[in-house]
Order: structure tokens, then C-alpha cells, then sequence
């Protein structure tokens, strides 16, 4: 069975991107986390039957969202709807050989994507075909001085170029971006981009369900943190406004209650992680 006659997109579906940032001093540390793409459902568009793309974050500094984007396969090129100008636009082109060029028209710009050359790769049971590109912006000038790699049927391995269809604003935390670690098919398996963190490090959060985790203050400003966590080290996190950190506390498996009566009255970020990964985020008012 050829690539072309597997489904990629199918819904279930998950792209997990890397990045670090860093922790507020005193420490500078960087702590690792991942965002996720994942086909969520499908919808249709302008008459084509597309897939739902969702861009999951978790990020306090970001305030957290999921955007959505629609997509859409046809022979060997990959589709997506820009919700700027209401049309589709080419994504990948699998099919591209060297020397081949197309435009990616982004809600935000236009970019040139150059097939520099082109390889093969056996992952997922099957040889896939390797495009070695170059993102190009106006007259062939180097885009955001990036190289990266499309994977035929699983996509880009640079975080950046599949971030940009969801017309999203960067943070203003100081990011680095590691991309692509894990592509989860939930019929073909797993592929780990070999070289970064073991795909066991998203999954194994990913399969908790941390959803019934609640977050809440009172009046008195005690905070409470109901539901159920994993017996791994588990940290609480309170950061102001410009996301520096003014309270770092352990906390236990099942239920903490933690005292932020001598803290000035007002809007806070929150984060909650497991082994360092970030599992929940989000605002609470001292009042």
C-alpha cells in the first residue's frame, strides 16, 4: 500500500512539538514542554471535505488557546484554509522534486518554499519520501534563516512552518523552538524524530486526563487545587503579569490547599507540572 492510499490525517491524529523557555529568576533554568497539533474532527468547506486541525497550548505567558484551521489532502498536496482571505492554500507538496518551488500564503505573508533536494526515509513501516526545503520570503531571501525537512504524508519537522497557519501571535517569553519529536497515527504507530526527547515524554502526560483538575480561590484568598495528579514529583507555580515567578510549591496527588492571603490583591497566572512538563495553566484573582 502506497503512502498516497494511507490516510495521515485521519482524526485522532497527533503532532507534538518541542520547545524550552525559561524559567524566572533566581534559577535562568530552561524548563521543557511540547505543544500539540491534532485532527480533532472533520467540517466542510467551499465544497471540499476537510479535516479539523487543533493547535493546542498550554502556556500562562500566552494565556493558553486552542486555534483551529481546516485541511484537506488531494493527490500529493496538502491543503489549508486561510481565515484571512477565505481561500485555500497549498501547505506541502509531496510530489515536489529538486528545484521545485510553491507559495504558502499565511495569514500573515506569503512565503516561498524551495525543494532543495530530495531523500527517502523508512518510518512507519513503509519508505517515505524526504523534501529537503528552504522557507524563502519576497526575492528569494532567506526566511527566518531556516532550512527543514517535509516528511511525505506526515509533514514539516519545524515547528514554525506548521504554526503559522493558525494566524496566532508569538509570546514575548524567550522561546526556543526544538521541533517536531512525535507523529502519533492512531493505526500506523508512532514515528520519533530520532535525536529528540523519547516520545514517552508527552505521551505518558498526554494519556492522564488532567482535564478534572480545578483551580479555585476564595475570599480569603486560599487556593485550592482538587483532582486527581500522578505519584510523580508534581510543583505549583504562581507568576505575575509579566510571567515571573513569586511562589513555587510541591504539591500532593490528590488535594493542596495553599494560602495567598499575603499576596496584594489581583489578577495571577498559574501553572501545574509533572516531572517538569507543563500539564495545566491558566488566571485566578487574589481578591
Amino acid at each position: 500500500q502506497k503512502w498516497s492510499e494511507k490516510d495521515y490525517l485521519k482524526t485522532g491524529t497527533q503532532w507534538y512539538y518541542g520547545e524550552k523557555y525559561y524559567i524566572s529568576p533566581p534559577n535562568n533554568n530552561f524548563l521543557y514542554d511540547y505543544f500539540s497539533v491534532k485532527i480533532t474532527g472533520d467540517t466542510i468547506i467551499q465544497a471540499k471535505n476537510c479535516r479539523i486541525m487543533s493547535h493546542l497550548r498550554n502556556k500562562p505567558e500566552c494565556f493558553g488557546y486552542d486555534t483551529k484551521v481546516a485541511v484537506y489532502q488531494s493527490n500529493d498536496t496538502v491543503y489549508f484554509y486561510n481565515t484571512s482571505s477565505r481561500k485555500f492554500s497549498t501547505l506541502y507538496v509531496y510530489g515536489a522534486n529538486k528545484g521545485d518551488s510553491w507559495t504558502v500564503d499565511y495569514p500573515m505573508a506569503k512565503i516561498q518554499v524551495i525543494v532543495d533536494s530530495i531523500g527517502s526515509d523508512f518510518i512507519l513501516n513503509s519508505w517515505h519520501k524526504i523534501l529537503h526545503v528552504r522557507y524563502c520570503i519576497n526575492s528569494g531571501h532567506l526566511y527566518l534563516d531556516q532550512v527543514s525537512k517535509i516528511i511525505e504524508g506526515v509533514g514539516d519537522e519545524t515547528y514554525f512552518f506548521m504554526s503559522n497557519i493558525f494566524n496566532i501571535l508569538a509570546c514575548d517569553m524567550p522561546l526556543v523552538y526544538t521541533g517536531l519529536r512525535c507523529y502519533v497515527h492512531p493505526d500506523y504507530g508512532t514515528y520519533h524524530v530520532p535525536g529528540t526527547l523519547d516520545c514517552s515524554y508527552v505521551t505518558a502526560v498526554t494519556n492522564q486526563n488532567y482535564s478534572s483538575l480545578k483551580v479555585m480561590i476564595n475570599s480569603s484568598g486560599i487556593l485550592s487545587i482538587e483532582g486527581e495528579l500522578s505519584a510523580a514529583s508534581n510543583t505549583f507555580e504562581l507568576l505575575d503579569l509579566k510571567g515571573s515567578v513569586i511562589l513555587r510549591t510541591p504539591i500532593s496527588s490528590v488535594q493542596n490547599t495553599i494560602n495567598l492571603s499575603q499576596y496584594d490583591k489581583g489578577l495571577y497566572l498559574y501553572r501545574i507540572t509533572t516531572n517538569g512538563v507543563m500539564i495545566k495553566s491558566g488566571k485566578v484573582v487574589n481578591q
